[in-house]
Parts: C-alpha cells; sequence; structure tokens
C-alpha cells in the first residue's frame, strides 16, 4: 500500500481574547497568524489518495484495507481496480 498526498497544508486557529480588557490584550488579527492545530491535504475531485499494488488471490484483502482506510478519511471515497 502506497499514500500518494500527505497532508502539508498546516491549519491554524486564531483565539479570540473575552472577559474584562480583552480588547487591550487581543489585538484582533493583526500580525497574528495563530496556533498550528492541524494538518490537510488539498485535493481534487477523482484524484488518488492511496494504492495497493496485489496479485489477484489478494485482491479482496486489499479492497478491505482500502475499504477501512477510506472509513478515516472525512470524505467519500471509492475503490477502483485496475
Amino acid at each position: 500500500m502506497k499514500i500518494l498526498l500527505y497532508p502539508h497544508q498546516v491549519i491554524r486557529e486564531h483565539s479570540i481574547a473575552q472577559g474584562a480588557g480583552a480588547d487591550r490584550f487581543s489585538q484582533g488579527m493583526r500580525r497574528n497568524f495563530g496556533h498550528p492545530v492541524g494538518t490537510a491535504i488539498v485535493i481534487r475531485k477523482g484524484q488518488r489518495l492511496l494504492m495497493a499494488k496485489v496479485s489477484k488471490n489478494n485482491l479482496e484483502l486489499a479492497k478491505l484495507a482500502l475499504k477501512k482506510a477510506g472509513l478515516k478519511i472525512s470524505t467519500a471515497t471509492k475503490i477502483v481496480v485496475e
């Protein structure tokens, strides 16, 4: 199994200060890029994410493995046999 795309895009979150004096403490979005909270992949429709090369007798096992990997992704996945 080979992972074709890797998440390089950093997702950042800007925390907002609340309470008394928050306007002096927090400068809004000025010069603040936020804290990194995770990474993501920028992908187009129809682009491959994972690839598995197996022999014909292990085809069903590979389909099951790709199906389980697809459940971990937050988008719809499709398995194509070539």
